[in-house]
């Protein structure tokens, strides 16, 4: 689909402003309908967003102590814990959830369906972790969990993932059935259900798809001994997931290599209903690089979003940071082909943090 159109909106963080950048913004600064702050006096931090289409707002991440979100306050179990939260459309904050432990728990990735539920992943460190008085085991270190609630907050169920390495879920995205597709990065042997996985060396970029009652369907994995991880992923019409990550040495994933030699390249990769992997981009550069985030829409055309430093080869592309690390925006078509690429920034560090369509 060439010819299909989508305007886009590229978040991205600029740490220092720079001529190259203030190029290609608009000369009037937007204007902002309202803004809402939450915390208390300790660690805040939120790390996903999403809109559903009702324009409610909901946002994940973690605090530690006491936090207040509007009318509504949370305290941590411990060190520091997950929340959930939801703003209507005016930023009035509906209400806000709240999980973990002793030890240190996040929240990463979050999205909504067709009905006003909302999903959510991260990991979490407690070996004495409760979801809303549901104690979810721990397999050492940090474990994957996945969560749903319904639109007024209530969960409804949650899972978990992992073994005794540094496991995360990262990415979160829900297709038009209900399905949920997760994606993040699982070191060595680990448990998805009773589903077992051996994931040899380091950290290794997974994929797992659960219906909308939290069972499992499948989750795939890289293999070899190098390092991989996923960040982001999107689920198009047909119930096909993309996700966005690096790929950290020579591998493959469903069978498809991965082939980058040196440092950290970015991985785009697409993945059928059924968990079969369908083809696999890589942008080799000279040293890190990375997928952050990633969109489509429904026919399967495929917008990322990320950072890199030094030379990145983008399939026949290839572009130069202007110093240090800059933001790439890349698209491709639904059979992997590039089809463009543009890239930002200036001398000091710039991060494309995220991308979204409007579906025009």
């Amino acid at each position: 689909m060439l010819n299909h159109r989508c305007d886009l909106w590229l978040l991205a963080t600029f740490v220092f402003s720079t001529p190259a950048v203030q190029a290609a913004l608009p000369e009037a600064p937007p204007e902002f309908a309202w803004a809402v702050q939450a915390g208390g006096k300790s660690h805040d931090k939120t790390r996903g967003l999403t809109v559903d289409t009702r324009g409610n707002v909901f946002l994940t991440g973690e605090f530690v102590g006491t936090s207040q979100f509007g009318e509504h306050t949370l305290t941590s179990a411990g060190a520091m814990d997950f929340f959930i939260a939801k703003c209507d459309s005016n930023g009035k904050f509906l209400w806000a959830r709240s999980a973990g432990g002793s030890g240190t728990d996040r929240g990463y990735g979050v999205a909504t369906d067709a009905a006003g539920n909302c999903y959510v992943t991260g990991h979490f460190q407690s070996t004495n972790a409760t979801f809303s008085g549901v104690a979810v085991p721990n397999s050492g270190d940090y474990d994957i969990f996945v969560a749903k609630y319904d639109a007024a907050g209530r969960q409804l169920w949650v899972r978990t993932a992992g073994g005794k390495g540094y496991d995360y879920g990262h990415g979160i995205a829900v297709d038009a059935r209900g399905n949920v597709f997760v994606t993040g990065a699982l070191v060595g042997e680990g448990a998805f259900g009773d589903l077992r996985i051996t994931a040899a060396g380091g950290a290794h970029v997974f994929c797992a798809r659960y219906d909308s009652d939290g069972k499992l369907l499948w989750a795939r994995t890289a293999e070899g001994r190098a390092s991989n991880s996923g960040h982001g992923i999107a689920v198009d019409g047909a119930g096909n997931a993309y996700i966005g990550g690096y790929t950290g040495g020579a591998g493959t994933l469903g069978g498809l290599a991965l082939t980058n030699a040196t440092g950290r390249d970015v991985l785009v990769a697409k993945l059928t209903p059924d968990g079969i992997v369908a083809w696999v981009s890589e942008g080799h550069g000279s040293t890190n690089a990375l997928a952050h985030e990633i969109t489509c829409d429904r026919a399967g055309n495929v917008w990322a979003s990320g950072m890199f430093k030094g030379l990145l080869k983008l399939a026949d592309r290839t572009v130069t940071s202007h110093g240090d690390n800059d933001l790439f925006l890349t698209s491709f078509d639904p059979a992997g082909k590039r089809l463009w690429t543009r890239t930002g920034g200036g001398p000091r560090v710039d991060y494309g943090l995220g991308v979204a369509t409007d579906g025009a």
